[in-house]
């Protein structure tokens, strides 16, 4: 062997020595590293499963949270107008902001199924559970910016609403109630949406 051949075998043992592995240990640790970045984890459970399972606590919690706030203060307080804001729907569009369309949509589903069983029960089972869904998943993808996709899902919940009411038939949805009651449910929402986005979305983004 030569003795230039030597000394480059001689370097490229040395550097070899000096990322476990080789190649395949270099890969292994930028891996290592991405998902160390991104909050996942090690693939094979560890970490990222602990993560995801803690955020979808924290997401579950915050619902019910709401949604006992709803039926127990907010929905008993005399606002004027007579209207509400809806604490259920942001605590929904709150947790599909920080973790995405399908955890959203399935959050958003099972929120629904709550507010569907939660007395008094006006309306056939599964109708909010689709909205809620649907609104979950729009939150989750995005419209822009968070602001934009907030107003947009406290838009558009009230108004999916009354149409699948419409579609069911349901005797609550009149002319009445989309031209005053629902604009009033829309302002209060868009009123309270900064406080219960924050509440939401704090422990999520602190970390």
């Amino acid at each position: 062997m030569r003795g230039g051949e030597l000394r480059g075998c001689l370097r490229d043992g040395e550097m070899r020595g000096r990322l476990p592995g080789g190649v395949g240990g270099a890969v292994r640790v930028r891996a290592r590293g991405w998902w160390a970045w991104s909050g996942r984890g090690d693939r094979r459970g560890g970490d990222g499963v602990g993560v995801r399972g803690g955020s979808a606590v924290i997401g579950g919690v915050s619902v019910v949270l709401a949604l006992l706030a709803q039926v127990m203060l907010v929905n008993r307080m005399p606002l004027p107008a007579g209207g509400a804001p809806d604490l259920v729907l942001l605590a929904v569009i709150g947790a599909a902001l920080v973790r995405g369309p399908a955890p959203g949509a399935v959050l958003g589903f099972f929120a629904g199924l709550l507010v569907d069983v939660m007395p008094p029960t006006a309306h056939l089972m599964g109708q909010y559970a689709f909205v809620l869904a649907l609104v979950g998943y729009v939150a989750g993808r995005g419209a822009g910016g968070p602001v934009t996709t907030v107003v947009l899902c406290v838009l558009m919940a009230p108004l999916l609403a009354a149409a699948v009411g419409g579609l069911i038939s349901d005797p609550r949805v009149t002319m009445s109630t989309l031209t005053e009651q629902v604009p009033v449910t829309i302002v209060y929402t868009l009123l309270v949406s900064p406080i219960v986005i924050w509440l939401t979305t704090r422990k999520r983004f602190a970390t």
